[in-house]
């Protein structure tokens, strides 16, 4: 789950995490992907994201993929991220 920094406007917010949009077509480690973004939501959380990922060894090409890292760096400037889990 995403949310808003402070410091970002709601448009630099939703343009980066919009970026995640069909990665799941460009990478082929995704095996399932479900990216949400309501910015209107009444809560904090903004967007959410749920990967899926055949085992630990994919996810983790994945995490280091050069495009995923560009993206995630992105993200990191204007959001705050509640959690990150995984599940193999």
């Amino acid at each position: 789950m995403f949310s808003p920094l402070e410091s970002a406007s709601a448009e630099e917010f939703e343009a980066a995490v919009r970026r995640l949009e069909g990665l799941d077509q460009q990478l082929e480690e995704i095996s399932g992907w479900e990216l949400s973004i309501d910015m209107d939501a009444e809560t904090e959380w903004k967007a959410g994201l749920v990967a899926t990922f055949v085992d630990e060894d994919t996810m983790e090409r994945y995490v280091v993929h050069p495009v995923h890292a560009e993206i995630a760096q992105g993200i990191g400037k204007v959001a705050k991220i509640a959690r990150f889990a995984a599940q193999i």
